[in-house]
């Protein structure tokens, strides 16, 4: 994959039967459905904004999966927890809690388990997201600030910075 919007909207493609399957109304929402990434509250791996907008009234849901994600996997598991906030809207609108009762029939259909809030995969959907990681391919993904670092201290040293470094250790542990 080349970027983390190509995998996304890949793996949003495996998860349409799955909603399918559970009876829930995917086909009702997915051309509505606008998937990014994006730089969200640290508190949150995944966010969505739903709304019903225009001059013909239709409702639009906006997901984003948080940047920080670094594997396929969770940002699969989030795709699916996110998607579930886009059914629930649909459904009743806003007229319910995010993540009550409403919420966990839906979440629980598609085979998200725990506290609502952080709602996962469970062992069966975790083979299948395993399987649709492998059928979509490597998670395109920026390295972590220490990866570029370690990165680049390899560099460093593979063209003739090995010196520069021994000395600058040398001179940090002279008292």
């Amino acid at each position: 994959m080349d970027s983390k919007e190509t995998y996304i909207k890949a793996a949003f493609e495996k998860i349409i039967p799955l909603f399918r399957e559970s009876g829930l109304p995917i086909d009702e929402i997915d051309e509505r459905l606008q998937i990014k990434f994006a730089d969200i509250s640290p508190k949150w791996a995944g966010l969505c904004q739903s709304r019903i907008s225009g001059y013909y009234p239709q409702e639009e849901h906006e997901i984003l999966i948080s940047n920080t994600i670094d594997n396929g996997f969770d940002a699969i598991d989030v795709l699916i927890h996110e998607v579930c906030h886009a059914i629930q809207f649909h459904l009743y609108g806003d007229e319910v809690r995010p993540h009550g009762k409403e919420f966990k029939v839906i979440a629980e259909a598609v085979g998200l388990t725990g506290k609502m809030t952080c709602a996962s995969a469970n062992h069966e959907l975790g083979i299948k997201i395993k399987k649709w990681e492998k059928e979509i391919g490597v998670y395109p993904h920026e390295p972590s600030f220490a990866k570029m670092i370690e990165r680049w201290i390899i560099n460093l040293i593979n063209y003739g910075g090995s010196f520069y470094i021994l000395a600058m250790i040398v001179q940090y542990n002279t008292p």
